[in-house]
């Protein structure tokens, strides 16, 4: 089976569904013989093809994302492809190499929250050896930046703890309180990095104390970690490098600190704020239902950075179709306004506020961009209009 072409046979409310979505949404219609609708999906990697009959095509490199992100949530309502690296799931290629050392007995180790949230941080450490690895991989193990719905990541964490049991995992969390504290002390993201990657390998000793060797991915001098354990009175052999979560062990780690990560998100009434950037999987792919997350203040108009990649993408649109800018930079950037902004509502009770924070969005080029259903628009010069506005919508409810 190709792993970019997916297919599914879709009732009249799906195919109206679909046909809804392609249309408001920012896609390049198409002509495609004996379709009902057809566009491409330059965001997402991918055209979708809604056929008379209503099979509708998903295909592309980026197929897969659509489908779990757009697909399953809001056509589908429900989940219809394995996780990748579960039985059915065919050519993925984030699913780790067995080799030699993913074989031997080790640990890995990983964390969430680095870059896309201010606190907390969380860092977790898995155990693999011969016979662990090739469960871990059939649970779904991966590099979790390569899992793009929370949904499923939290399902393949799931599967992982199973396989593992409690003795051969741990998890740190470094909540914005403790992140504080420990960064007036080290004064340094690398440092706190390191004591916390050392404080889950020490935990994962206590459970697995036979345990010889601990991969890591690499950050500052890549010594930082050794010269804590060292320090401690630990001495496992540890391993840094770039991209370690290609190792099975590190891969579980990662998505047991995701999984750790999103916890963090309580539905019991305390204020809290996550900082996220524009366009990253957690922007993009968090799935926080109820009053887990009330709204969404957006800054800027989601541009991407400038690079030859997009100024070819743009000089090949303004040959071809003019607004070369727009299909390279606007269009990208919108639709990823639009996925944090479909972030609030997760479910038919949700509620809540989003902010657009730009002068841009009161330009008529941005405004026609706009779904139909953000018809009541209200705006804000100042920050206490907007305290005023926002606690006007919550006395409604």
């Amino acid at each position: 089976m190709n792993a970019n072409v997916f297919t599914f046979p879709l009732d009249a409310a799906q195919r109206a569904r679909i046909r809804t979505i392609l249309a408001e949404g920012n896609y390049l219609p198409r002509q495609v013989p004996y379709a009902d609708a057809a566009a491409e999906a330059p965001s997402w990697r991918c055209s979708v093809v809604l056929y008379s009959s209503g099979k509708l095509v998903v295909q592309g490199k980026g197929a897969r994302d659509f489908v779990e992100n757009v697909l399953e949530p809001n056509v589908l309502g429900r989940v219809v492809l394995p996780p990748p690296g579960a039985a059915g799931a065919a050519g993925d290629a984030a699913a780790p190499v067995l080799g030699e050392e993913a074989l031997s007995p080790h640990a890995g180790v990983d964390e969430s929250g680095k870059g896309d949230f201010l606190g907390p941080l969380v860092v977790a450490a898995a155990y693999a050896d011969a016979d662990l690895a090739p469960r871990l991989v059939e649970a779904g193990a991966r590099d979790s930046k390569a899992v793009t719905s929370d949904r499923r990541a939290l399902e393949i964490a799931a599967r992982i703890r199973a396989v593992l049991g409690p003795a051969r995992h741990r998890v740190v969390r470094i909540g914005p309180a403790a992140y504080n504290r420990l960064y007036a002390k080290l004064r340094s993201v690398n440092r706190i990095l390191d004591w916390a990657h050392a404080r889950a390998i020490e935990g994962l000793l206590a459970g697995v104390p036979d345990c010889p060797m601990a991969i890591s991915d690499q950050f500052g001098d890549g010594e930082g970690v050794g010269r804590v354990l060292r320090r401690d009175g630990f001495a496992i052999e540890l391993r840094s490098r770039p991209r370690a979560e290609a190792d099975v062990a590190v891969a579980a780690a990662s998505l047991l600190a995701r999984e750790a990560f999103l916890g963090a998100f309580r539905d019991d009434g305390k204020l809290r704020v996550g900082f996220c950037v524009l366009g990253g999987s957690f922007s993009e792919g968090v799935d926080l239902a109820g009053g887990r997350l009330i709204g969404v203040a957006i800054v800027g108009v989601g541009l991407p950075a400038l690079s030859d990649e997009r100024n070819i993408l743009r000089d090949y649109y303004e040959s071809t179709r003019e607004s070369g800018y727009d299909y390279a930079y606007t269009y990208p950037g919108m639709n990823r306004v639009l996925q944090a902004a479909g972030r609030v509502i997760r479910s038919e009770t949700d509620k809540g506020i989003i902010v657009l924070a730009d002068d841009r969005w009161g330009e008529p080029r941005y405004q026609q961009l706009m779904p139909n259903h953000w018809n009541r628009l209200q705006y804000a010069k100042t920050a206490s209009e907007l305290a005023n506005i926002a606690s006007d919508f919550w006395k409604k409810f």
